[in-house]
């Protein structure tokens, strides 16, 4: 079991309190995300690369309401939960949300920087990359817990400690390149943007409209990327220090870090899509309206 409470220092936010925030960001993150799903069902004009990425992300912050926080509800009651059942899916959900981060970035490159070559995820390919994304994410935890199920019964506590930090690293150095990845696509298009944009006084209309639209959909992505940043790093930074058996974790910021914050972004993600998408939010309208 996970019971990190046991860990900490100071005092922890009431049994009422948890209850209430988790069943207020449970509806919320459902509600947005279904919605998101649903106008991109509705409208086909929606089906680019760029923006069924972002569904692909959607679809995945969709784990956290649907599995994590039942659990952490149920944990709230009990006091108890099977770490192997929560941890996993919660992987599952941060690994196919950071490579479709990664695509994203990718595709924008090519599009910004190269705009002349062919697109690396035309539509065929983008949906066997998003399979290739769920795939690779689900065989990777589900090896990690099969062999935790099947060889805690046979293993001496050093063993079992070699295969923790073997997982560990492994997949703490896939989350780093990745992240190196994408701050380097997104950091050479900002610059690319910012001197493009001093040189467009003689450029045509079309190449200036073409311009100021790329800017709204990089700056969109670098929000998300860095809302991604700002919720996870201080949970692996909780997670690492869980790890060492660091004892004295004040318990505010392992509430905030491990609870708050991951709850928090999938309900964060579809208003950034709201804001930044006009047809989104002309979705939104006609479900709202009752429009056909």
């Amino acid at each position: 079991t996970f019971d990190i409470q046991n860990r900490c220092t100071g005092l922890w936010p009431s049994e009422a309190v948890e209850s209430a925030f988790y069943l207020f960001f449970l509806a919320s993150s459902l509600i947005g995300n279904v919605l998101i799903v649903a106008i991109f069902y509705k409208d086909k004009t929606l089906r680019t690369t760029v923006n069924c990425f972002m569904l692909n992300m959607c679809v995945s912050d969709l784990i956290i309401p649907v599995i994590n926080l039942p659990l952490w509800i149920t944990y709230n009651r009990s006091k108890t939960i099977m770490f192997i059942t929560g941890f996993p899916s919660l992987g599952v959900s941060i690994s196919v949300s950071l490579f479709s981060m990664v695509a994203l970035a990718a595709e924008r490159f090519r599009a910004i920087i190269f705009p002349m070559k062919p697109a690396l995820f035309p539509q065929k390919k983008c949906y066997v990359a998003i399979a290739v994304m769920w795939l690779s994410s689900l065989a990777f935890f589900t090896y990690w817990v099969t062999d935790i199920i099947f060889t805690i019964p046979f293993c001496t506590n050093t063993e079992w400690n070699l295969k923790n930090d073997a997982f560990l690293i492994t997949f703490v150095a896939l989350m780093c390149l990745s992240v190196i990845a994408v701050t380097l696509f997104y950091l050479k298009m900002a610059i690319f943007l910012y001197r493009q944009k001093n040189s467009l006084h003689l450029a045509s209309e079309v190449v200036k409209k073409r311009a100021k639209r790329n800017r709204k959909i990089i700056t969109m992505l670098i929000i998300i990327v860095i809302l991604f940043y700002v919720v996870w790093i201080p949970d692996y930074v909780m997670v690492f220090l869980y790890y060492i058996n660091h004892f004295s974790i004040p318990c505010l910021y392992v509430w905030f870090s491990a609870v708050v914050l991951p709850i928090t972004y999938p309900v964060i993600n579809p208003i950034v899509y709201f804001v930044f998408i006009e047809k989104y939010r002309q979705g939104l309208r006609k479900i709202l309206c009752c429009q056909n």
